[in-house]
């Protein structure tokens, strides 16, 4: 009988444990957000929207979108950043094969399979 207690309060624990790292995770996400978007900007009004980290911000904020389930808007956003890469500079650009990767993970997680396989194939051709 004693065991049976000590196991559910263990049990709790993790339980509780999980529950918590979650949140803390969602918290450390959402002002992750807050601080990449305020370095976009910072950094966007001295280089510009095609530089590399710009864009690798943008990267970085759509990841974090991601990882707090909303992949809908890290595919917007990504899709933005595809409208502003400067495609004629280089044929190998790892920024777009990167951004195609990102948006390919979150149409996985949206269901979008046959766009994921796009995002993919079309980034792989980029290292190409």
């Amino acid at each position: 009988r004693q065991n049976s207690n000590r196991d559910e309060e263990i049990s709790k624990a993790y339980h509780i444990l999980a529950g918590f790292k979650v949140r803390l995770e969602q918290q450390v996400q959402s002002n992750a957000i807050n601080y990449l978007e305020k370095e976009y900007i910072a950094h966007t009004e001295r280089y510009g929207e095609n530089d590399p980290k710009s864009m690798k911000t943008v990267i970085d904020i759509a990841d974090s979108y991601r990882y707090l389930k909303d992949s809908q808007e890290s595919v917007n956003i990504l899709r933005e950043q595809m409208k502003v890469i400067p495609f004629k500079t280089k044929p190998k650009h790892t920024i777009v094969s990167k951004t195609l990767y990102t948006m390919g993970i979150a149409y996985l997680d949206l269901g979008e399979f046959s766009y994921a396989i796009k995002c993919f194939e079309k980034g792989i051709l980029m290292l190409q």
